[in-house]
C-alpha cells in the first residue's frame, strides 16, 4: 500500500506508477463503498493496481477506518491512496504499519522552488555547466511540477544529454506556453487523460485563455496530421518536419504517431474544429467545452 499526500497531488503522473489497468475508486465518505468496489473485481479481469482518490478515511481515527486501512495494507493487489493533507500526524495511527509507504507531494512556490527543482534535476539526471546557469534555469521555470518536468525533458533532448548551458535555456524555454500546449496535444493523442486535465488546469491558472489553447491545439493537430501522412507515404520526413517548422525536440516527441491511425487524428481534428465554431457562435462555454473534449477523446477510435 502506498499513500500519496500533500497539497499538490496534480504532480503525480500515474503513467510513472507503471499501472496499465488500475481500478479507480472515488471514496464517497463511506468505508463500505470501498469494500463493495473490491468485491466486484472479476477473477477474469483483475486490475494490476487499485487507485483510491479523496481517501479521507486515512484521516479518520474510528475503528472502521482502521480496519479498512489494515485490509488495504494486506490486499493482494497493490493499493495507491491519494489524499490532500499536509501533515502525517493527522493520519490514522494504523498508517504506521510497516507495509504502508507514504510519499509527500509539496506544492512548489518561491520559497522551495530551487530545492524542489534540484530534486527533479537529480531524478532526470539534468546537469548545468555552472551554478549561475542553474540559478538562471530556476528563474525561467514555472512553479508547477508537471511543467517543470516537461521543460527539463525538453532540455535533455535538445542538449543531447550534455551539460545544460544558458544558450540551451534561452533557445528551448523561450515559448513556455505554446510548448506546453504541444505537450498537451501529445498526451491527448496517447489517451493520457489525467495528465491532460492537470496540464490544462495549470495552463488556465497561468492565465492562458481556453480559446487560445483550442486554436493552438488545432494548429498542432493539423501539423501532426501532415506529419502522419508523410511517414505513411514514406516520403521525405525531414523535409516535412522542416516545412512544418517542427523543432527537433518536437519531432522526437512525435515517435508515438507511427502507431496512431490517421483516421483517429482526423476525427480529433474535426472535434476541435466543431468546438472552435461552437465557441465563436456562443453556443458553448470555452473552458467547460475544451475540458469535456479532453475527457471524452479516448472514446474516439
Amino acid at each position: 500500500m502506498v499513500i500519496y499526500y500533500g497539497n499538490d497531488l496534480d504532480q503525480i503522473n500515474h503513467q510513472d506508477l507503471k499501472c496499465n489497468n488500475p481500478l479507480k475508486i472515488n471514496y464517497l465518505d463511506d468505508v463500505s463503498s470501498i469494500y463493495d468496489e473490491l468485491n466486484q473485481i472479476s477473477l477474469f479481469n483483475q486490475p494490476d493496481a487499485i487507485f483510491i482518490y479523496d481517501s479521507t478515511f486515512l484521516l479518520d481515527e474510528e475503528e472502521k477506518a482502521s480496519a479498512l486501512i489494515n485490509y488495504l495494507a494486506n490486499y493482494e493487489i497493490e493499493v495507491y491512496c491519494f489524499v490532500k493533507n499536509d501533515k502525517l500526524d493527522n493520519f490514522n495511527p494504523s498508517i504506521k504499519n510497516k507495509k504502508i509507504k507514504t510519499i509527500k507531494k509539496t506544492q512548489i512556490n518561491a520559497f522551495n522552488k530551487a530545492k524542489e527543482i534540484k530534486v527533479i534535476c537529480d531524478e532526470l539526471k539534468v546537469k548545468t555547466d555552472n551554478y549561475q546557469t542553474y540559478n538562471y534555469l530556476v528563474d525561467c521555470l514555472p512553479n508547477n511540477y508537471l511543467m517543470i518536468k516537461n521543460e527539463l525533458n525538453k532540455l535533455l533532448i535538445y542538449s543531447e544529454g550534455k551539460l545544460i548551458t544558458k544558450k540551451h535555456i534561452d533557445e528551448i524555454l523561450i515559448d513556455n506556453g505554446e510548448s506546453n500546449i504541444f505537450s498537451l496535444i501529445n498526451y491527448l493523442l496517447q489517451n493520457n487523460i489525467d495528465i491532460c486535465i492537470n496540464l490544462y488546469e495549470n495552463l488556465i491558472n497561468l492565465k492562458h485563455q481556453p480559446i487560445e489553447i483550442v486554436q493552438i491545439m488545432a494548429t498542432q493537430l493539423f501539423k501532426i496530421k501532415l506529419f502522419k501522412k508523410a511517414i505513411t507515404a514514406s516520403s521525405n520526413v525531414d523535409a516535412t518536419v522542416k516545412e512544418l517548422k517542427i523543432t527537433p525536440y518536437q519531432a522526437k516527441q512525435l515517435a508515438y504517431v507511427y502507431k496512431i491511425p490517421l483516421s483517429k487524428i482526423e476525427k480529433i481534428e474535426d472535434a476541435f474544429f466543431d468546438l472552435d465554431c461552437n465557441i465563436k457562435k456562443g453556443l458553448i462555454d470555452p473552458y467547460q467545452g475544451l475540458k469535456y473534449l479532453i475527457s471524452s477523446v479516448n472514446l474516439i477510435k
